[in-house]
């Protein structure tokens, strides 16, 4: 068995990897940051909603610096009741694990940023991270948390060493703009940046369930 510890020195070997297309498309600035935003679902209720939208809200005024946000995963926060009927309304398909599951991974492999909004306990958000991780790309995350609702759990403490990660902790949404700030022009950095590393996951396109019939 590889010890753990040689394959967290293969992983930052990795990441030290030459410029790549992400950051010549961005250092145009021209091309959008396409960003996956992680939210709790199941577990958040109105008052956590409006604070994910304020995080929204934030994201969608950074603009020009290096170049346009676009957030892949909407720019309307959802709660336990209106997310499941929002996949089926925008998808056309019927909300289950699969369809659900495969719909968020496929945006996420596309992604360059994630943004992981911690407003609550969310098992979703550590499987997608996880993901993003050891199977997706290892894009950047930044993980903006709800000072209400700090991250008990170990495992998702301290992933700088296994990813480009950042942990900024708030009160109100507005207070996350400089950090974020910060977080984009790291991913498009004005000389020579990593290149995200990719494991043998990181390609696969997950299949939809066809949309049921009439």
């Amino acid at each position: 068995m590889t010890p753990f510890t040689s394959y967290t020195d293969s992983v930052a070997s990795e990441l030290l990897l030459n410029a790549n297309d992400v950051s010549s498309r961005m250092m145009r600035g021209t091309v959008p940051i396409r960003t996956f935003v992680r939210q709790p679902f199941t577990e958040s209720g109105e008052g956590e909603r409006s604070i994910v939208q304020g995080v929204l809200d934030v994201l969608g005024t950074l603009n020009g610096q290096p170049g346009p946000v676009q957030l892949l995963t909407g720019t309307s926060a959802q709660s336990q009741d209106t997310f499941r009927q929002t996949f089926e309304s925008e998808s056309g398909l019927s909300f289950n694990p699969t369809n659900f599951r495969n719909a968020r991974l496929n945006l996420l492999r596309s992604a360059d940023a994630m943004v992981v909004v911690r407003t609550s306990l969310s098992e979703s958000g550590a499987f997608e991270v996880a993901y993003n991780i050891f199977g997706g790309r290892r894009i950047p995350m930044f993980f903006a948390v709800w000072r209400p609702a700090p991250i008990k759990t170990t495992l998702l403490r301290d992933l700088e060493e296994l990813c480009d990660t950042s942990y900024v902790a708030f009160d109100q949404p507005d207070e996350l703009r400089p950090a974020l700030m910060d977080f984009f022009n790291k991913i498009a950095p004005r000389e020579a940046a990593a290149s995200p590393v990719k494991s043998p996951l990181a390609n696969k396109e997950f299949r939809l369930a066809s949309p049921p019939q009439d």
